[in-house]
């Protein structure tokens, strides 16, 4: 499953290292039946395939229609297909794992075999998101990755052991975004942007919406600690905050989530290879796979 981008090199990497296993490998594309979402859902200000809105969320639903079409494949084995996903693709195969989102969008009786989210953002605490199944899960990322603090991975990882999980996480010392292999650009890419909240934290509100919030609001997300912040603001301090966040809505944009500290924003955003890390995650990689979908 591939990140923001869509298929690119990262994904190509993946299906020749699988292929060399002897493993099939199927690529989901999520971004082509998107195409015209801004224009059949009003979001005039929203990036190509509105991967700003949904922020990944429709991985997790893509990842299930995957596994029900391979599950019906006759030379695939039902019981031995695994995921692995980069960035945005990773939070799909992450979070495809939580038996909620399983019941709303998976199919019964049908699970991944292995999982492997690749830097996938974890800085979003859903709710029941520590109920999973058993499937095993090897997160990778590398400690200076700049979309996503990655330490609320390693949160995520002990949340999911304490409950008896089989979740390990391996993170990389010195290694950015998208580590694994070589892009056709320049390579560390350090990318200017008007705004990335990936490293800020946040949490499935149930106390949203509040009243200052537009009527066409759907965020249902919010910054941790927003209840207390909400709970001692002045009418000063809630105006300034809801006037940015209600405003787009006049140009067609949506706002997934709320956030009332923007000292976690930054305005960069660094993709590099690495080649030791490359050599070490792929080593993983493969020894989990076969020792998951092949033995």
């Amino acid at each position: 499953m591939h990140g923001d981008g869509g298929i690119y090199v990262w994904e190509e990497y993946w299906m020749k290292t699988f292929n060399g296993m002897g493993l099939a490998t199927f690529v989901v594309d999520s971004n082509w039946a998107r195409r015209n979402c801004r224009k059949d859902n009003n979001f005039k200000k929203a990036i190509p395939n509105c991967n700003d809105i949904h922020r990944g969320i429709t991985r997790i639903a893509d990842g299930y229609g995957a596994l029900e079409l391979l599950s019906k494949h006759p030379r695939i084995d039902p019981k031995r297909i695994g995921c692995i996903g980069m960035s945005l693709g990773a939070k799909g195969c992450l979070y495809l794992n939580v038996k909620r989102f399983q019941k709303m969008w998976g199919t019964p009786g049908l699970d991944y075999a292995a999982s492997v989210p690749m830097y996938g953002p974890c800085n979003v605490i859903f709710k029941e998101d520590d109920e999973i199944t058993d499937t095993p899960i090897r997160i990778h990322v590398g400690d200076l990755d700049t979309y996503f603090p990655y330490e609320s991975c390693v949160n995520y990882v002990e949340r999911l052991r304490a409950k008896g999980k089989d979740v390990k996480i391996k993170v990389y010392p010195g290694v950015h975004h998208a580590f694994e292999a070589k892009r056709l650009f320049k390579s560390p890419d350090t990318t200017k942007v008007r705004r990335n909240d990936g490293r800020c934290y946040f949490e499935e509100n149930s106390s949203l919406p509040v009243a200052e919030m537009a009527p066409d609001n759907v965020a249902a997300i919010s910054q941790i600690g927003f209840n207390e912040w909400y709970a001692s603001a002045t009418k000063k301090e809630k105006k300034k905050i809801f006037k940015r966040i209600n405003l787009p809505h006049k140009f067609g944009w949506r706002f997934p989530q709320i956030e009332f500290d923007r000292s976690c924003i930054i305005k960069y955003q660094t993709i590099a290879y690495n080649k030791e890390a490359a050599e070490e995650a792929t080593r993983l990689v493969k020894e989990f796979f076969t020792n998951t979908l092949i033995k």
